[in-house]
């Protein structure tokens, strides 16, 4: 490590932080690939997600290596839309603020430009709880670099496509002005020097004649990346909660004994979101109703983080399932049982026409692949991926009933094209593991 890191008189090769290792405080330089799954598994935390986004084997052995990151894709990409990570990383990037002493106005001599309001890892951290938000259901976004993931993201409607290209110019602007930081004295530094002879230079190292306006532009880029990104991570400010009757009260009370509600953490965000959730029902054709019914389904949940975060990041599910509990006590039962099928209303084809059968089995076609093709795939995983997706498409035409969008009738055509895809599309996949298990069934023609 003293080889790559040491500054000599020749300069070093490249910076080495044995920090970011498992645990890093209490174990070895080098542990079992065992050790570290074992670790990421029970103890992994977001900010280290967030680091393997961008982690490749780079020597060594790299196919173990690969295999490595081939099993970790289960702790870093989660079989469900993650909002939990924007509070996650919010809370990280207060801390790096707080550790760093960065607060206060933003002033330009000697800001940080990686760490600093409106710095480059402002841009990374946006674009990597992004990702970490869906890349789990959506291979496609799994992208080592930050400019490309900003692309991926804008490409699959995560993000506005014009905000991605202003925050990808950002980003290279940003990138630019540490690269100027940085060789003077080839100092291994993110932040501007607090001279102005120092600003001086760097202005000059970019080109720029006149000091003053290149400081400005620069100062209004930070601004610009900040009010580009901190609306994603600082959450709305909470409604009131409105006037309700002694019986609600009651009903309310019991909450906090509910297993969803139990963690510290899964209180702190649905007490941010409770004044909405009773706002809206409030206006409901039977408020009383509407409420026994959420209660019934907060009953039900075996575990509120990821669900809260979700309806927090997401205001429009909320409506929804205010309006499912007020007017379809099934589909809220349902949705109590299988509150994953949520993650569904967020892909841009929710509210689509009906693909017919063709469409449902290319669906569950790929559903099928990804879940046999991946390293720790298998036949059980395959039934997993197909019991999800029954279950989204089942609430998708739910919904679209409750909504007017289709009559009783279709709805139960609908259904009846998920039984009969599901059945077709896994006879294969279940005759080839009974072959397995039992021997070629007798027959087939022969």
């Amino acid at each position: 490590m003293a080889t790559l890191s040491d500054n000599t008189d020749q300069g070093y090769v490249f910076r080495t932080d044995l920090r970011l290792r498992p645990d890093a405080s209490v174990t070895p330089v080098c542990i079992s690939t065992a050790a570290a799954l074992r670790y990421y598994e029970a103890e992994g935390r977001t900010w280290e997600r967030a680091a393997y986004i961008k982690a490749r084997p780079c020597a060594g052995n790299l196919a173990a290596g690969e295999r490595f990151l081939a099993e970790m894709r289960p702790f870093i990409w989660r079989r469900h839309l993650d909002f939990a990570t924007v509070q996650d990383t919010q809370d990280m990037r207060l801390r790096i603020r707080e550790h760093k002493g960065l607060q206060g106005p933003m002033v330009l001599a000697g800001h940080n430009m990686k760490l600093g309001r409106g710095g480059i890892r402002e841009i990374e951290f946006f674009t990597q709880t992004r990702q970490l938000i869906s890349g789990g259901r959506d291979p496609d976004l799994r992208a080592r670099g930050t400019v490309e993931g900003l692309a991926r993201l804008a490409e699959k409607g995560w993000i506005n496509p014009d905000e991605a290209q202003e925050l990808t110019a950002l980003y290279r602007a940003h990138r630019e002005v540490e690269h100027r930081i940085q060789m003077v004295n080839d100092a291994q530094t993110h932040s501007l020097p607090v001279t102005d002879e120092g600003i001086d230079n760097i202005a000059r190292m970019m080109g720029a004649p006149d000091t003053e306006e290149w400081s400005q532009a620069l100062l209004e880029r930070l601004d610009r990346v900040e009010t580009l990104t901190n609306d994603f991570f600082v959450p709305a400010e909470t409604t009131t909660r409105p006037e309700l009757t002694p019986e609600a009260e009651a009903i309310i009370d019991r909450w906090r004994r509910y297993p969803a509600l139990r963690s510290h953490r899964a209180l702190q965000i649905f007490q941010r979101i409770e004044a909405d959730f009773l706002t809206r029902m409030q206006r409901a054709a039977d408020p009383a109703e509407a409420l026994v019914r959420f209660d019934a389904f907060l009953a039900g949940l075996p575990a509120g983080v990821q669900l809260f975060s979700l309806f927090e990041a997401n205001p429009q599910l909320i409506e929804l399932l205010v309006d499912i509990v007020g007017t379809a006590p099934v589909l809220a039962r349902y949705l109590a049982r299988h509150p994953e099928v949520l993650d569904a209303v967020l892909g841009g084809s929710f509210f689509a026409p009906w693909p017919g059968m063709e469409g449902l089995q290319h669906s569950l076609s790929q559903a099928l692949n990804a879940a046999f093709s991946a390293p720790d795939g298998g036949y059980e995983r395959g039934l997993d991926a197909a019991r999800r997706w029954a279950h989204e498409w089942q609430f998708r035409v739910g919904v679209h009933h409750l909504r007017a969008l289709i009559g009783a009738e279709e709805a139960g055509a609908h259904y009846a094209d998920i039984a009969a895809v599901a059945i077709a599309e896994l006879f294969p996949f279940v005759a080839r593991e009974f072959a397995r298990k039992h021997g070629e069934a007798p027959g087939r023609g022969r």
